[in-house]
């Protein structure tokens, strides 16, 4: 119990909103990728190391998996509400996501318990590595998400706005409205008004900020 809650802790409690903020910077799908894959190569290995006994050992592993699938599952959260548009986002979500959770993770349980008894006792990670790659091939398969939204248009009658962009963090992308009041020939002043959007791909920066250009 005891290797179980620690492991938890450290793997999934600690480890989620740090692979939540990893996506905010490397992008949703890498991080799946990355959680995916390797889910999918070393559980068998990592259920083996739980086989042992050794209660470092067990812990080792269980924090592993835990890790990785928090790599997942963690981007997988916003992943999945920038897929839809708000229209149509909850009934989606809620379908394909309750629909693997009651399948997949309501049979688990079952499903390892017989391996164990049929086939030895590392036998569930194989079945872990073949649910990891159908996910991946789903990431893989699944549309690109939808453009993201541009900013608000600059006032065509003040030709001193410039919507520049000021700081690039993995997918997003900061604008900042620049006015600029010209008082006299030594003297101006400036207001910043800031805002966000977010990009999947590597788009070519705006020179007038009208908007990003393919």
């Amino acid at each position: 119990f005891g290797v179980n809650s620690l492991s938890l802790l450290v793997s999934v409690c600690i480890m989620f909103p740090l692979a939540g903020i990893l996506s905010d910077v490397y992008g949703r799908t890498r991080i799946m990728y990355t959680g995916g894959i390797a889910m999918a190569l070393a559980s068998p290995i990592l259920i083996k190391i739980i086989s042992y006994g050794n209660p470092f050992a067990a812990f080792f592993g269980q924090s592993t998996l835990g890790i990785l699938l928090s790599l997942w599952g963690a981007p997988m959260c916003a992943w999945l509400v920038e897929s839809f548009p708000p229209a149509a986002r909850l009934t989606s979500v809620a379908i394909g996501y309750n629909i693997a959770q009651a399948t997949v993770g309501g049979l688990s349980p079952a499903i390892a318990t017989y391996m164990v008894d049929k086939f030895g006792m590392i036998s569930p990670g194989y079945f872990i590595s073949i649910v990891a790659t159908l996910s991946v091939m789903g990431l893989y398969l699944a549309p690109p998400l939808p453009p993201p939204p541009l900013p608000p248009p600059l006032d065509n009658d003040n030709d001193n706005n410039n919507n520049v962009v000021t700081r690039i963090q993995g997918e997003h992308i900061a604008f900042t409205n620049v006015t600029t009041n010209e008082l006299d020939d030594d003297d101006v002043t400036t207001n910043l008004d800031s805002s966000m959007i977010t990009i999947e791909d590597d788009d070519i920066l705006p020179s007038n900020g009208q908007g990003l250009m393919a």
